[in-house]
Order: structure tokens, then sequence, then C-alpha cells
């Protein structure tokens, strides 16, 4: 009898001993047959079985996909097909996926089955989807009628924002997942501080070339020269926009949230590490965007305190000795301030808007169609400066790229997007709870320093990147508040 039993026991145990030596089996011919392929492939492919075998072990699939996903946002890592070359500025030369989109792919699949086969499922929010869908349709005749290949480069990069859109917007939906989207927010600030810090002190992109970054743009304060850094995302601008979204973000939490002192130090550090970062870009717009909204987000905790007026006044002192100190001492700040080089760049942003507004009234409605600008806006160019002719590059003003290369209608559309995003953060901020006042605070100073900057930057607006996440993060935040 006792042997029975035992053999009962063992018995279960040898089927599964020798599928998981059959597995090893197998995934040891795959690695030898990896091997072969060249180093980026095998790499590539090798890395994703580790990421498909650690995932199956881990319990909160949904949070584990969602920490690579923010991870991965900022890196231009990606995967381009039918890449054309172009010796004209594009924002992208083919249908390309960005990193990111790989853990939102398995986000969807994990949002599919549960609703299909586990019954777990929620109202669909569809708030601020009815002014991105017009936005997608006007763009989507724009490029139909452009009958350029390029167009639908743009078009495709934009359907991939909305699939990001949509599903942060409707599967962000408790206090937790919000949490921990915040904190995750305010490291990944912290990472690319770091890195930026890193490539100024060792004169490297330390290794982030894969993921589009060059060795380093060069300014000029003066005589001196000055390498801007790019961090992750292969531009000191690019890198500068970054900061201006999460620099607030995590400068709201840092002033508003309530939690030990051990963790308002580490908060502040991550704060300082960011700000760091930015003055390394050299980024004027970006540095007095960001420092504006700081400076917003404190003018809100002082009249919180001590009434407007006197929140006012403390705010000049604090602007008044922080602006002696940026101009006495020299640092990173004051080079991108007053950098020489740029005075050129700057200047020349006004003839580019000029052209810009010739092509609006040439074609008001549709534009020239997405990811064409540059090609076809050189026969609007009637300034003195022709630098349409020399200049490799669009209009560098959101609103207006919009206009002149999609229409009107679709600038319309973009801009009741934002105000459904942004405007009910506002009311959002008068909310009892910390997590809801710091993540409405952060959303819409960090997105108002974002567009800011954006009236004199260059933005690939359609990428599915870290603006899209953030507006989408806004809708889950309304909804917090308006389900409770």
């Amino acid at each position: 009898m006792m042997q029975a039993s035992r053999a009962g026991i063992a018995d279960p145990v040898r089927p599964v001993g020798f599928y998981f030596f059959l597995l090893s089996i197998l995934a040891g011919l795959l690695f030898l047959f990896l091997v072969q392929l060249p180093t980026k492939w095998f790499l590539t492919l090798f890395a994703g079985i580790l990421f498909l075998i650690i995932s199956a072990s881990v319990r909160d699939k949904k949070k584990f996909y969602l920490f690579f996903l923010v991870s991965a946002l900022p890196i231009a890592l990606t995967k381009t097909f039918l890449f054309t070359k172009s010796d004209i500025f594009r924002s992208t030369f083919g249908y390309t996926v960005y990193a990111s989109m790989v853990p939102l792919f398995a986000l969807y699949f994990i949002w599919i089955y549960r609703r299909v086969f586990s019954g777990v499922s929620s109202p669909l929010n569809f708030k601020g989807l009815a002014p991105f869908a017009l936005l997608f349709l006007t763009v989507g005749i724009s490029a139909l009628l452009a009958r350029s290949v390029w167009s639908t480069f743009d078009l495709f990069e934009l359907a991939c924002s909305v699939l990001l859109f949509f599903y942060i917007a409707n599967e962000i939906r408790d206090f937790s997942e919000l949490r921990f989207i915040s904190i995750l927010l305010i490291l990944l600030g912290t990472f690319e501080g770091l890195i930026a810090i890193g490539q100024y002190v060792t004169g490297s992109n330390l290794g982030f070339g894969f993921a589009g970054s060059t060795e380093f743009l060069t300014g000029y304060v003066g005589l001196m020269e000055i390498s801007r850094v790019m961090g992750t995302v292969g531009h000191p601008n690019s890198l500068a926009q970054l900061f201006d979204m999460l620099l607030p973000f995590s400068f709201a939490f840092l002033i508003f949230y309530p939690m030990p002192t051990w963790k308002k130090v580490l908060t502040a550090f991550a704060v300082l590490i960011q700000y760091i970062g930015l003055s390394l870009t050299y980024s004027r717009g970006g540095i007095t965007c960001c420092t504006l909204a700081m400076s917003l987000i404190l003018f809100v905790y002082f009249k919180r305190r001590a009434g407007a007026f006197r929140g006012l006044v403390t705010l000049l002192s604090i602007w008044t000795i922080f602006a002696a100190l940026v101009l006495i001492i020299p640092n990173p700040i004051q080079k991108g301030l007053f950098r020489t080089e740029g005075a050129e760049s700057a200047a020349g942003r006004v003839p580019l808007n000029k052209v810009a507004l010739e092509v609006i009234k040439s074609h008001p409605f549709l534009g020239l169609g997405p990811n064409t600008y540059v090609e076809k806006v050189g026969t609007y160019d009637n300034t003195p400066q022709q630098l349409n002719r020399s200049w490799n590059t669009p209009v560098h003003t959101l609103f207006l790229l919009i206009a002149g290369e999609t229409g009107i209608p679709a600038l319309v559309f973009f801009l009741c997007l934002l105000w459904v995003v942004l405007s009910p953060m506002v009311g959002v901020i008068g909310d009892g709870r910390p997590i809801l006042l710091c993540a409405a605070l952060g959303i819409l100073i960090g997105m108002l320093a974002f567009l800011s900057h954006c009236m004199v930057d260059l933005t690939l607006w359609t990428h599915p990147r870290l603006h899209w996440f953030i507006l989408a993060l806004g809708i889950a935040v309304w909804r917090m508040v308006s389900r409770s």
C-alpha cells in the first residue's frame, strides 16, 4: 500500500521532468541557431526570449510590462520597415516601430485576454478620443491627397500614438497603478539626468549610439566651445523637451506629496539631477520653460499657505536670488542662455514662421501633406533670408507645423484634444487626495512647459512618445476623480 502511494506520488513528477528536459534541449538548439545570425539579430532575439521567460514567471504581468513601456518611451531604439533614404529632412524614413511598442502590444494582449476569457472588464473610456479620431482622419485625408509614401510613414506613427493613448487612458484605473506610474516617471527623469551628466563628464554618448545619440552637438559661449548632451533620445532639444514634462511632474510630488523625510530627500535629489541634466542640454527654450513651470508650482504652494499676495512676494524673492546666482556664478544655465552660436538659429525661426504662414494661406484645409513639408516649402519662401533653401528643416513652431503639413482643421482638432485633456486638471488639482493633486498639477504644468518650448523648437509630434503618454495619463486621472 505504501509502495503504491509512493508510486502514485512519484509518477506525475516524471513527465514534468521529461518536459523540462525536452524544453532545455530545444532551448539549446535555438541558442545554437541564433548564434549563426548577425550579432544585432542574435542579441535582439536572445534578449526577447529571455524577456518572455522572465515575464512568464512574474505574477503581476501588467505592471511588469508597464515598467518596460515607460522605461522605453524616451529611447530612440527602433526597427524601420521599408526604410527609404532621403537627403530632405523627414520626421520618419519608413514604417518605424519603437521599442516601447513591444510591451504595449503585450499589454493589449493581456487586456483583450482578460476581457474575452476571464470576464474582467470595465467600461471603455472614450474621453478625448473624438478629437483624436478627427485629427487622425484629417491627417489621413491629407496623406491620401499628398500621394506620397512619405506621408503614409507619419500616418503610421500617428496610428501607433492612438494605440498608446487609448490603452493608457483606459487601463490606468486605480490609485496603486497611478502611484506606480508616477514613481516610474520620476525615476525615468532621474535616469535621463544621470545619463546626461555621465555624457558630459566622460565626453561620450555612453554607448547610446544604438538609440540615435551622436557623440555631441557643439555650441559656443563667446570663443568657448560647449558640448550639448542628448541622453538616450538622440538630440539635446529633444532631451530638453523630455525634461519639460518630467521635471515639473517630479517637482509637484516633491512639493505636495506627503512622504517620510528620507523619501523627500531622494525626491529632491531626483529633481536636482533632472535640472542639472536639463541645464547640460544648453537648451534655452527648455531651461526657460522648465524654470517658469517650477516657479508656477511654487506659487501654487505659497498661495495655499500664505495667500496670493504673500505667495507672489515670496516667489519674486526666490527668483531674485536665483537670477543673481545664475548671472554671477559660472554654470550650465548661464552658458545655455547666452549661447552665441544660437543667436543666428533663434533669429532664423522668424522667417521660418513667415514662410509657414504663407503655406497655411495657400493650403488652409489639408496642408502640404504629413512628412513632406521641407520637400515642398521652398516655393513659398519669399523672405530675404531664403532659409528654406539652405536650412534643411521644417518650421520650429509646433502649431504652425501641424497647420502647414495637415491643415487648419487638424490644428483645431489637436487644440481640442489638448483642451479636453488639460482643462479638467484644474478641477482635479482642487481634489483633497495628494496623489491626484500631484499627478494633475504635474501633468498640467509639465504639458504647458512642453507646449511652450515647442513654440521655438522642432517637435516630431506624430510619434508614439512621452507627450502622448502624459496626455493619456491625464484622461486616466480625470476618470479616477469622476468615478469616485
